[in-house]
């Protein structure tokens, strides 16, 4: 067997230690570039994950809306043919007229301070002159 002392053991030129040195910092920098670059690709795939969700939301959102509005508009519709004895052209008249009546309100509950003249001819009037027969008649019922 053979005894060995060994005393020091180290880089026996500094130069080779600076250049070393160098590898080392390189070689951070590449894997800490790394990261960074893999963390920004999680990150965006996150925000396309969450904005592709947030669009079917605002999809069954808005379909959900759809079909509550137009079951109640077939809801409205049934119950005025009930009303109005199946005379389907009245409850045509009278839905025309409500909605007619619905924008005219929201015209005057605006913040617009214009005021609006309309002529007796126009066909609106006449309508909503029809809508107010129709719901005494409804009334009378």
């Amino acid at each position: 067997m053979i005894k060995a002392d060994i005393e020091s053991f180290g880089l026996l030129d500094a130069s080779v230690a600076k250049i070393l040195e160098i590898q080392m910092d390189t070689e951070y920098d590449r894997r800490q570039h790394e990261l960074n670059t893999k963390a920004k690709i999680n990150i965006s795939e996150g925000n396309l994950i969450t904005a592709k969700n947030t669009a079917d939301t605002n999809l069954i959102t808005a379909h959900k809306q759809a079909e509550g509005h137009k079951s109640m508009i077939e809801q409205e519709t049934v119950v005025l043919s009930e009303q109005l004895k199946n005379d389907y052209n009245l409850v045509v008249q009278y839905l025309l007229g409500s909605r007619i009546f619905d924008k005219l309100q929201t015209i005057a509950n605006g913040k617009n301070s214009l005021t609006y003249s309309v002529n007796n001819q126009t066909v609106d009037i006449h309508r909503l002159k029809s809508l107010a027969d129709l719901q005494k008649q409804i009334q009378n019922n």
